[in-house]
């Protein structure tokens, strides 16, 4: 049986220098959903940061595109924003075949078309910034203050182990 993950304790705050970075642990999420009858599952593949990394699991061959919101596992990450507009998201994750390397992303339960299928990760651990199409992944965040960036599963076995968010 593995141990639980330590939840993040409050928001993520935004460093307010010239790139606002923001750096995110997966396993350090502030809230999750199961759904679909998945979920996001601590795991430790070689070479994690942190206390580990989260899985979208099981791995059973989904992938779902679209209507993703409530119907795929998802992750929450509470983050106090010095900065708006435009965010870049960078995953540092694995996907161990192309059918397990996607995830979606979003702000507040919304996601964005510039966040959605985050892809291709690397088959070891490694940090991919675009979608499946080559367009820059980024959200955008319309005030200072505190927002949520969501996790949403797009294809389950998909692993993300560290995210970081920069202007």
């Amino acid at each position: 049986l593995l141990p639980a993950p330590a939840l993040a304790a409050g928001p993520y705050l935004q460093d307010t220098g010239a790139d606002g970075i923001v750096s995110l642990e997966a396993e350090k999420y502030t809230g999750s959903e199961a759904a679909g009858g998945g979920a996001w599952t601590l795991s430790y593949p070689s070479g994690h940061s942190g206390s580990g990394a989260m899985e979208a699991t099981p791995n059973a061959g989904l992938n779902v595109s679209s209507g993703f919101v409530g119907t795929t596992p998802r992750l929450d990450y509470r983050i106090l924003f010095a900065k708006s507009g435009p965010h870049y998201i960078w995953v540092r994750g694995l996907g161990a075949s192309a059918s397990d390397n996607s995830l979606h992303a979003g702000l507040d339960g919304v996601p964005f078309a510039t966040s959605t299928a985050i892809g291709d990760l690397p088959a070891s651990l490694g940090w991919k910034n675009a979608l499946m199409n080559g367009t820059v992944a980024m959200i955008d965040v319309p005030a200072p203050g505190e927002h949520t960036l969501n996790l949403w599963m797009r294809e389950d076995g998909a692993l993300v182990d560290k995210m970081v968010l920069t202007t």
